[in-house]
């Protein structure tokens, strides 16, 4: 984690984030942080992270002390609750970290004990640009799943934004190491189709997935474009066999390092040319 994910070195100033339940895991980073030469401080963000998994309306703002250490880092390491963190991700401190050229990071849970190696995280980083290579220049997404969701999307002009365990100067926040990630911003009014919801990514106080799978119909009316997020509308049409279809499965199968425990991706995602 810290020589390959963070690329601690002498004189760093490193801040970690942690609460009570993974304060010991914490210590022993800033053991290691601190024998690279570095300069680590733990901060204990406990009242915070556990105030805001109880409320989902209790600031995720950090206090100013700990916004002003973040932003004055060379690294960033957050070992707390996972479904903070990743909430904490969207938070003005790090949008200044980030563009302070500091090196951002959550460490997933189970610290220690993952069978990875450095190489499953470069094997992680080349999936990751195989699917942003695969997608260049393509302006068409046809996302399905086994669930029932079928909608196409437009990424026409839109940068892909690359998560890998990795953290790079100036990288948006993610998970490490266990996380591989392609993601683009849809353009807001060319979605069509239906997307099915049956599960959540984090809890925010909510245990298990949902009772019922949610269904956004092709039925749906249009909002107005300038608040239009999804625009569903009638089953889109089959293209014509000239426009090829580039079959992304396979990359985004093995997106993520866990290839150990098996792990696989159940979205399949197809470009057009």
């Amino acid at each position: 984690m810290v020589d390959v994910c963070f690329g601690v070195k002498d004189g760093d100033v490193v801040t970690i984030i942690t609460d009570d339940r993974r304060k010991e895991e914490a210590d022993m980073v800033a053991t290691v942080v601190s024998e690279r030469g570095g300069w680590p401080i733990v901060a204990n963000n406990e009242t915070q992270v556990r105030r805001a998994l109880q409320d989902t309306h209790f600031p995720m703002v950090p206090p100013r002390n700990l916004h002003k250490a973040m932003v004055t880092s060379d690294q960033i390491i957050i070992m707390t609750n996972l479904e903070w963190a990743n909430r904490f991700a969207h938070v003005p401190a790090v949008k200044e970290s980030v563009a302070n050229q500091v090196r951002i990071g959550s460490i997933e849970e189970g610290f220690g004990l993952w069978p990875i190696s450095v190489e499953d995280i470069e094997r992680t980083i080349g999936n990751a640009k195989s699917a942003i290579s695969l997608l260049e220049g393509k302006k068409r997404v046809r996302v399905t799943s086994p669930a029932g969701t079928d909608v196409e999307v437009s990424i026409e002009r839109r940068p892909a934004l690359e998560v890998v365990p990795v953290k790079l100067p100036g990288a948006m926040m993610g998970p490490a190491p266990l996380w591989g990630e392609v993601a683009y911003a849809a353009v807001e009014d060319q979605t069509n189709g239906t997307i099915v919801v049956d599960g959540n990514m984090l809890g925010i106080g909510v245990p298990g997935h949902v009772e019922y799978p949610i269904t956004w119909p092709r039925s749906w009316p249009s909002l107005p474009s300038e608040r239009a997020i999804l625009r569903p509308s009638a089953r889109p049409q089959r293209r014509a066999a000239r426009e090829r279809f580039i079959s992304l499965s396979e990359t985004t199968r093995t997106a993520i390092p866990a290839a150990r425990t098996r792990a696989s991706c159940t979205w399949t995602g197809s470009a057009t040319k």
